[in-house]
């Protein structure tokens, strides 16, 4: 799989401030890697699976409401490295029924759940 799959982007509407930084990260979180832009206005985070971008995905809004209160004025937004290459959940199809019995569905998207 294409490392993508396993990195989030956080952008900014507004150049984080350095005094800042340091927070914005502790909110976001290390990761296996930060990967931030010079002017501050958006930070690449690898995890360690695509799984784990799954879920940090499903969080964001948390962690975006946050870090608003440590940058006030700042709006972010979360979103995938790669506009092509995502997690492979999104990679396949899925048959979802709802139903007395509960939801039929496949191993891997058990997984994500």
């Amino acid at each position: 799989l294409d490392p993508d799959t396993r990195k989030l982007v956080y952008q900014f509407n507004k150049s984080v401030k350095k005094d800042q930084m340091a927070s914005v990260e502790v909110m976001i979180g290390k990761g296996d890697g930060l990967d931030w832009q010079p002017d501050g206005r958006m930070v690449r985070k690898t995890l360690r699976t695509s799984t784990d971008a799954v879920r940090e995905m499903l969080q964001s809004g948390i962690t975006l409401r946050a870090i608003s209160n440590v940058a006030p004025g700042n709006r972010a937004h979360v979103h995938w490295c790669s506009r092509r290459f995502r997690p492979e959940m999104f990679t396949v199809s899925f048959d979802l029924s709802l139903r007395v019995h509960g939801i039929r569905n496949s191993q891997l998207l058990q997984r994500y759940m």
